[in-house]
C-alpha cells in the first residue's frame, strides 16, 4: 500500500496514452503524455455553470462507441472530481479518442486537463503541503483525506 504523499504523487503523475502515428515508417504506435491534477474546489452543479459545462465537455459520448462505453462511469467518476488516478487518465484519454483536443502533446493535454478536470473538495493547504496528504478517489460519494481523520 503507497504512503499517503505516494498516493498523491500519483495525481501529479498521470499517464495519458495517445496515438503516435509515424508517416514515413507507415506505423501507428501507443506513446503517453504525462500530465498532473492541479485543480481543486467545490463543484457548483448549477445548470450552466463552467463547471457543468466541463462536465457536459469530458463525459459525452455516443452510445455507439464501445470503448466509450466500457469506460463511461469512471470517466464519469473523473469529470465529477471523485475519480481516481486511472479515471483522471481514461478521461484523458477519451479526449484524446474522441478528438476533442486536435493537436495532441503534453502542452494541449495539460492545458485541456487545466481547463476541464478537477479534483474536488481539497484545500488550498492540504493540495500544496506534501506532509499533509489527500485522497481523491470515489468513496462513498465523497473524499478521504488521508491525514488525521477522514471525512465524508
Amino acid at each position: 500500500m503507497p504512503t499517503p504523499v505516494e498516493f498523491m504523487g500519483q495525481y501529479r503523475r498521470l499517464n495519458v496514452r495517445v496515438p503516435i502515428e509515424d508517416h514515413a515508417a507507415r506505423v501507428s504506435r501507443i506513446g503517453s503524455h504525462q500530465v498532473q491534477l492541479r485543480k481543486y474546489f467545490m463543484m457548483d452543479w448549477t445548470a450552466g455553470t463552467e463547471e457543468s459545462r466541463d462536465y457536459q465537455a469530458v463525459t459525452g459520448g455516443p452510445r455507439t462507441d464501445a470503448w466509450f462505453q466500457a469506460n463511461k462511469e469512471r470517466i464519469r467518476s473523473a469529470a465529477m472530481g471523485k475519480g481516481a488516478p486511472q479515471d483522471y487518465e481514461l478521461a484523458m484519454e477519451w479526449a484524446v479518442r474522441s478528438s476533442k483536443i486536435p493537436t495532441v502533446t503534453q502542452a494541449t493535454l495539460q492545458t485541456y486537463f487545466d481547463d476541464h478536470l478537477f479534483c474536488h473538495q481539497l484545500s488550498h493547504r492540504l493540495w500544496q503541503d506534501d506532509l499533509l496528504s489527500h485522497r481523491c478517489a470515489q468513496h462513498g460519494g465523497g473524499v478521504v483525506l488521508q491525514h488525521g481523520q477522514g471525512r465524508k
